[in-house]
């Protein structure tokens, strides 16, 4: 690694309380670009289904730069209150249907975010979105 980034794995000499000079730099098992970070284990791509739509198109974006990393990918559906059931289904079926995991979440009513927390747990995530 020729420069340090978010997400390295490095070995620290203390200096003092408050000091450290970093003496190795690990190999990373992996890198994006964009954003700059390393050694990540998945990415979580936010989708919001309505306000704005869906855009399939950007998500496939966010899932190739994934893909070219060989990282787990979780998709997850946000604003999910604002659409029909039906409309949360399929758009879950057609991520689904590539072999992605899915969660459909919203704010509003805390839907989905129990298990947002245990997917995040004890894993180093990148989240990844339009916004």
């Amino acid at each position: 690694a020729d420069r340090i980034i978010v997400g390295d794995r490095v070995a620290v000499t203390r200096i003092d309380e408050k000091t450290g000079i970093i003496e190795k730099i690990f190999p990373r098992k992996n890198q994006l670009l964009r954003p700059v970070i390393a050694n990540v284990d998945q990415v979580v791509i936010v989708m919001a289904i309505k306000n704005p739509d869906l855009n399939l198109y950007l998500a496939d974006r966010f899932l190739l730069q994934a893909e070219t990393q060989h990282l787990d990918v979780l998709v997850c559906l946000n604003k999910c209150d604002l659409a029909a059931p039906k409309e949360v289904k399929a758009a879950a079926r057609h991520f689904e249907a590539a072999g992605y995991r899915v969660l459909a979440t919203e704010a509003v009513h805390n839907v989905g975010q129990r298990r947002l927390r245990a997917l995040l747990a004890g894993r180093i995530s990148v989240v990844a979105g339009p916004s």
